[in-house]
């Protein structure tokens, strides 16, 4: 959590705040909490959070019962949480789940990203049929929660994105969707951020 505690302490507002240091955040931080999180992902299932085999392909097994229970932990943190659908070649039905933590003044403060993606290697392969991902990578996903969960309770001057990316595991699709859909390189367009205003981004990917 290293790098949480150098990100947190750039995010830090001021105020009533003000004696906060990134070590009180990061001392929140739990295993009993990072267990919940990472166990309702279905690890202890043997079943993957891939695609079909058959076409045209979509999400299989526990893969969208994964995507609800990150949805629905991000909603009842407080943060404004929405699906982001996207399909790709031979595949549909896939979502990043995007979870924002609005700050004070992100114009001037910026954006933060914390990422991990939730799909598992799927069902494409007889060696890998019944994959939950525990590591790979559940474990990260568990890490943002986590984060997430800590984080929630605070106000900071920039915005922090959470999103569990989908369809990394079939050619980081997911995280390349939310760059081109949801980010610009033009300041000022509508409805987009832009990517001059990311300051950073921390991948969580098999803690």
């Amino acid at each position: 959590m290293t790098r949480i505690m150098a990100v947190s302490g750039w995010l830090l507002s001021v105020g009533a705040a003000s004696a906060l240091t990134p070590s009180n955040i990061v001392g929140e931080i739990t295993v009993a909490d990072y267990t919940y999180f990472h166990t309702n992902l279905f690890v202890h299932s043997r079943q993957n959070r891939g695609f079909s085999s058959t076409y045209p392909r979509v999400p299989a097994n526990q893969h969208d019962a994964a995507r609800n229970f990150i949805y629905s932990c991000f909603t009842n943190m407080g943060l404004s949480t929405t699906l982001d659908p996207f399909g790709f070649p031979g595949t549909t039905n896939c979502n990043n789940v995007v979870a924002v933590k609005a700050g004070l003044n992100p114009s001037n403060d910026g954006y933060y990203v914390v990422g991990a993606h939730y799909d598992s290697v799927d069902a494409t392969s007889s060696t890998v049929t019944n994959c939950p991902g525990a590591d790979d990578n559940a474990s990260g996903v568990a890490g943002m929660l986590e984060v997430a969960r800590v984080l929630s309770a605070y106000t900071f001057k920039a915005t922090i994105l959470f999103i569990a990316f989908d369809a990394e595991e079939e050619g980081l699709y997911g995280s390349e969707h939310y760059v081109a859909d949801s980010t610009s390189s033009s300041p000022g367009s509508t409805g987009k951020i832009y990517r001059g205003d990311i300051r950073s981004m921390i991948s969580m990917d098999m803690i």
